[in-house]
Formats: C-alpha cells, sequence, structure tokens
C-alpha cells in the first residue's frame, strides 16, 4: 500500500521550458548570450552587459498539452487528454549605478530582482473504461514563486560577473481517485498529498564579450537548499467481494517533513553575435545527481522516500537573424528526465522532451516586445493501475506527451 502511494509522486525534469525575452525565441540558449535581468536564471552575469535600466514584463500566456497513454488501466487501449496551464511569468527590474549620497555605484554594477513564477500549473485527468467499468480521475497542481536578487560587475568592456541569491516556494497537491464497480466486486482507491517547501542556494557566472563578436559564458547553480517543508499524505483503498461478502479497508494518514531540493547546475555557451545582422548560440546544461525529494514521517521518523536521480546533460541551440528593422530567431532544445526505469517505489513519470521555439521582436520608443511558439513533445512512461484485471497493481504506461506554448514580453526601458 505504502509503495503504490508514494508512486504516485511525480518526478520533474529541469528545464521544461526556455524563459527570457530574446532567448524565449532562441531554445534557452542564454548562458553567452543573453543579457539584462530576464536572463539573470540562466548566468546572473547577464546583467553586466546592459546599460539600461528596465523592468521586464512576461504576460501570464495560456498553453496546450496533450498526453497519449496507452496501458493506464492494464489494457491495450489508448487514453488522450488535453489541458491548459499557464506559463511561468517573468517579472524583473534592473538598475545601473546608484547613489545612496556618501555611496554611489557607477554604471558597471547592475542590480535586479527577477521573479519567475507559474501562477497556476494544473494537469487534470479523468480515464474511463467501460469495457471494465473503470474510472481513474488524477488532479495535480502545483505553484512555485523564485526569486533572484542578483548582482553584477563589469570589469571592463570585455569581461563581467554576477552572483544571484535565489529563494524558491513550492506548493503542490496531488489527487488520485481510482474505482472500479464490476459483477465479481467493487474496489477504490483515493490518494491525497500536500507539499510546501521553501529553499535557496546561490548562482554563479561570467561573460567575456570581445569587441570581435565573440561571446563565451559560464554560469554554475549550487544545490538548492531545503529551508523548511511540511505536508501531509492521506490514502484509503476500499474492496467489496460480492460472492463473498467481504469487505475491506486500508488507510494511510501521515504527517511530513519535505525536503525539495535540485542539483548541482552547471552551464556553458558559446555565440558569435553581429548587433542587429545575425547572431548564433550554443548551450550546454549539466545536472550532477543529487537528492530530489525526502519525507519524513514525523510520528515514526522514517524516512518514505529518498529519490537519487541520474546526471543529465542537455543543449540549447539558436539563431537570430534581422531582416529589415525586425529580427527572426529560432532554436532548438532538449529536456530529458532525470529518472531511469519507472519502478513502483520510484518516479512515476519520464519522459524525454525535445523542442523547437520561433519568436520575433517589435521595437517601440522605449520599449520593445517580444513573442514567440514553443512545441515540444517526448516518449512518456509513467505508472498506472491494472483495473482491467480487477486489481490496483501498479503498470506501466506508455505514451506521448506534446506541449504547445505562445510566449510574450514587454522590456521598458527608463
Amino acid at each position: 500500500m505504502s509503495a503504490l502511494l508514494l508512486a504516485l509522486l511525480l518526478a520533474q525534469n529541469y528545464q521544461a521550458w526556455p524563459v527570457g525575452p530574446r532567448t524565449s525565441g532562441m531554445g534557452g540558449a542564454a548562458t553567452a548570450l543573453g543579457v539584462g535581468s530576464g536572463n539573470t536564471l540562466y548566468n546572473p552575469a547577464a546583467l553586466a552587459f546592459s546599460t539600461q535600466s528596465t523592468v521586464t514584463l512576461s504576460g501570464q500566456v495560456f498553453g496546450l498539452e496533450g498526453v497519449s497513454l496507452r496501458g493506464e488501466l492494464g489494457d491495450t487501449t489508448s487514453h488522450t487528454n488535453v489541458g491548459i496551464f499557464v506559463i511561468p511569468s517573468n517579472m524583473s527590474l534592473e538598475v545601473h549605478g546608484l547613489d545612496f549620497g556618501p555611496l554611489r555605484l557607477s554604471d558597471r554594477w547592475g542590480l535586479a530582482v527577477s521573479m519567475v513564477a507559474p501562477l497556476s500549473f494544473a494537469v487534470k485527468s479523468t480515464v474511463a473504461n467501460s469495457d471494465n467499468s473503470t474510472t481513474v480521475y488524477r488532479d495535480v497542481t502545483e505553484t512555485t514563486l523564485t526569486i533572484y536578487n542578483s548582482l553584477s560587475y563589469r570589469f571592463s568592456e570585455e569581461l563581467g560577473f554576477g552572483v544571484s541569491i535565489v529563494a524558491m516556494y513550492r506548493d503542490a497537491a496531488t489527487i488520485s481517485i481510482a474505482q472500479r464497480d464490476g459483477a465479481d466486486g467493487y474496489q477504490s482507491l483515493t490518494y491525497l498529498r500536500t507539499e510546501h517547501t521553501l529553499g535557496h542556494t546561490l548562482d554563479f557566472g561570467g561573460q567575456w564579450r570581445p569587441a570581435n563578436g565573440l561571446r563565451v559564458g559560464f554560469a554554475t547553480r549550487l544545490p538548492l537548499q531545503n529551508v523548511v517543508g511540511f505536508g501531509s499524505e492521506r490514502g484509503r483503498v476500499t474492496s467489496y467481494d460480492r460472492a463473498t461478502g467481504a469487505f475491506t479497508l486500508a488507510a494511510v494518514d501521515r504527517n511530513l517533513e519535505l525536503k525539495y531540493e535540485l542539483p548541482f547546475r552547471f552551464n556553458f555557451g558559446l555565440a558569435y553575435e553581429q548587433p542587429r545582422r545575425f547572431a548564433v548560440a550554443a548551450d550546454v546544461a549539466v545536472f550532477t545527481p543529487y537528492t530530489y525529494l525526502a519525507a519524513r514521517d514525523v510520528d515514526t521518523g522514517q524516512t518514505l522516500l529518498t529519490r537519487r536521480l541520474l546526471p543529465v546533460v542537455n543543449f540549447a541551440l539558436g539563431a537570430e537573424v534581422w531582416l529589415g528593422p525586425r529580427p527572426l530567431r529560432f532554436g532548438l532544445f532538449t529536456d530529458f528526465s532525470p529518472t531511469g526505469a519507472v519502478t513502483v517505489d520510484g518516479a512515476s513519470q519520464r519522459i524525454d522532451r525535445y523542442g523547437a521555439t520561433i519568436g520575433t521582436s517589435f521595437e517601440r520608443p522605449m520599449f520593445h516586445s517580444d513573442v514567440g511558439l514553443l512545441f515540444a513533445a517526448g516518449r512518456l512512461q509513467a505508472l498506472g493501475y491494472d483495473l482491467a484485471h480487477g486489481t490496483f497493481a501498479p503498470v506501466l504506461a506508455d505514451g506521448l506527451q506534446w506541449r504547445l506554448m505562445l510566449t510574450y514580453a514587454t522590456v521598458l526601458d527608463y
């Protein structure tokens, strides 16, 4: 029972979509090319070569996500669901050069506060199979607020460094309900899990931008350290056998002390740019193994789940070509899963995504707006329930997940 409930936890990839005004259209290749507060989540040194104080606002734009799974109920039927969600917003304030009376910072210094926050992220799905009188309902919601407090310094016209103090709050809930009402009996499973965690970490980065157009960037993020975390787990399984009249009930009720942690991240980027003519960029992001999520039962002290993830190497490629007064941008990126084989006591989801982006920019006096499209898809493996044979035994489901997004950002210069 406990293993089944823990298997309902979702494992997340590290970079589900690019964020940032310019780089969202270039596949997220921002370590060497990105400039300004909108790119500090890739490299805090992006502030060093920005010359104007800005406000960046990314609109809460809706996207579509579709999932087609075969074997989710232990049968050979393929079930398809399509949902709507909100793309993370990126709201940033950036200033250069401050006067505090006796203390004055030159414009070589850059300060920024950037908030990356999906106002809501929800996955709702209902799967029904009339042949076996079964229904599965799942509702997963998550809200994450990440704040980057960044400081940069430009040592010369070619070299700059930056550091970010990062804080993240995460609130998540999972509800799963499975029911089967057949001729031989009735089975029902209800599971509810809530999570609330707060953590912090540091980012460091640098950029080298010589006048010949070459761009080199590097960045590293230390593991996200858990500050506080709590949650609860509630589960009920009921079964009724019509032949014998036997009725059984199993329950799990726990208060949890949670730890939500992210791994080391190392970014390296190369780019070449001729301003307002063309640019090309390539990024490599390496994520090292690290404990992802642990839940400790406050009553017994037992660690319910400790997951150690696989090394992940992701890539991003981007290009920009100016056609008269307007740029046209293209990008490719990968979003590989940090989990291995899907098992009962491990991750309940594994997906390796491949994505593409396209975008452009509209310039106006005092501000410019960036718009783009993103499409990503990959093979999905997830845990299902063997309801086709009258049990709740976990089974492996296999299918396809795709995602289509519209990105939008406005950068105000002041």
